[in-house]
Formats: structure tokens, C-alpha cells, sequence
């Protein structure tokens, strides 16, 4: 039988996220369907960005250290702080005004729906 086994982390982003208005959050991994950082990385794009295609990347960070892709599941331990960071295609080559402007977009944007 297979034992099913869980780990709680405290999920950090790096900024809030666009049309959601969280930064921090508690997050439950299944550590029998979850066995390396990449599919941990999958898991926080597909809930919390929907797999958009304007995100290219998803770095996890614990204690400001990176989080190598290939490492196992198993460094991270039960209510680590793992930080979150996100690379968006489209803001990547915007100026840091322009980023701006765009941050303000997506908070006008939120307001909306």
C-alpha cells in the first residue's frame, strides 16, 4: 500500500501575484506524488499562475539559498519558508517604469473583476 505523506511550507512570493492579491500563504505537498523541486515548481505555476505562458520560470529559494530543479523533495522540510520567484516573459525587456505602470495594470485589472 502506498503511504501517503505530506509536508506544510510557507510559501513567500517574491511580489504579489497578478490578479490575486497574495504574497504569503501556507502550502500542502504530497510528498508521494511530489518527489523532486521541479514538481514542486509545476504545482506552485499551476495553482497560482495557471500556467500562463507569459511565465517562463518558477525559482524556489530556501533560506536565500536556490533550490536546484533536479534536487529531491525531501530538502524541504515541514514548515520551511520557501520563497517563490517568478519570471514573467513580458516584463523581462519593460524598463522599471514601464514595470511599474504594469504592476498598476494588473492591480486595476484585479479591481475590476
Amino acid at each position: 500500500m502506498n503511504k501517503m505523506s505530506f509536508i506544510r511550507i510557507r510559501l513567500t512570493f517574491q511580489r504579489p501575484l497578478p490578479l490575486k492579491e497574495v504574497k504569503n500563504c501556507w502550502f500542502l505537498v504530497d510528498t508521494s506524488t511530489c518527489s523532486t523541486i521541479a514538481d514542486l515548481e509545476y504545482l506552485i505555476k499551476k495553482r497560482f499562475i495557471a500556467l500562463s505562458k507569459s511565465c517562463t520560470t518558477v525559482d524556489l529559494f530556501l533560506e536565500d539559498y536556490l533550490l536546484p530543479s533536479q534536487e529531491k523533495i525531501e530538502i524541504i522540510q515541514n514548515n520551511d519558508n520557501v520563497r517563490s520567484v517568478f519570471s514573467w516573459a513580458f516584463l523581462t525587456f519593460l524598463s522599471s517604469a514601464t514595470q511599474s505602470f504594469a504592476q498598476m495594470f494588473f492591480i486595476w485589472i484585479r479591481r475590476l473583476t
